[in-house]
């Protein structure tokens, strides 16, 4: 945020200086004949050293917003502690609301006994499917890069089982709630585009971001409407 909004100041500047630049040189070409060199050449020092100026202020407003973006190992933990409470009330509520709905709750609502090795395919292909869409979309799309890299640095001060913890744990509460619950509720089309809107945000990295997410809560959401247990869409999210 500091670089963006020291930017463009710093870049009119920039311009400024370099239009005097290019004027007192000009100058000095004039005025050559008349009283010498010293002036034009006092001009031309003056306008170089505003610029030089300029562009020292520019690198050193970059480098401390640089350093601004990396999130602190407090940050992290706060995000940690923040994301495992939000899920976790969005797996109760999704857990409430399918009781209500169904009345008793069971292994059925997570896997088929019968057709368990089914579920854990489609999931595994699924997951693969969405994980090459992504690949595409980082590949081709700068904003899906952006993205990433602004994701990666939150995540990075968590340690590896922190990490997988908070991936176990967002997959459970999603489909618990977005394919359990709010499906049910719904519907199978409206439950992954308010999915989608949910993931929804400022700038073009989260539009792509919303895209992704509408794309696997169509997919999610066939599989279970589909097959009607949630351990498939489970380990899809969760890869």
């Amino acid at each position: 945020e500091d670089a963006l909004r020291h930017r463009w100041p710093l870049r009119r500047q920039e311009r400024r200086c370099n239009r005097e630049l290019r004027r007192a040189a000009e100058v000095g070409e004039e005025r050559r004949g008349e009283d010498g060199p010293g002036r034009g050449l006092r001009s031309l020092l003056a306008a170089r050293a505003r610029t030089r100026a300029a562009r020292g202020g520019r690198g050193r407003r970059g480098r401390a917003a640089t350093t601004a973006v990396r999130t602190t190992p407090a940050a992290g933990a706060k995000f940690y502690r923040l994301a495992w409470i939000f899920y976790l009330v969005l797996a109760i509520a999704g857990l409430l609301w399918l009781g209500v709905q169904r009345g008793r709750l069971g292994i059925g609502l997570f896997v088929d006994p019968g057709g368990w090795w089914i579920d854990l395919g489609a999931g595994v292909a699924i997951g693969g499917g969405l994980l090459a869409l992504w690949w595409a979309l980082r590949r081709w799309v700068a904003a899906a890069r952006d993205l990433e890299d602004e994701l990666a640095r939150l995540l990075a001060p968590l340690a590896i089982a922190e990490a997988v913890s908070l991936a176990v744990i967002s997959a459970l509460a999603e489909e618990l709630f977005f394919r359990g619950a709010l499906q049910s509720a719904i519907g199978f089309l409206p439950a992954a585009v308010l999915f989608a809107l949910l993931h929804a945000g400022p700038g073009k990295g989260f539009r792509v971001w919303a895209l992704f997410a509408l794309a696997g809560g169509l997919a999610l959401g066939a599989l279970v409407s589909l097959r009607g247990p949630l351990g498939g869409a489970i380990v899809a999210h969760l890869m």
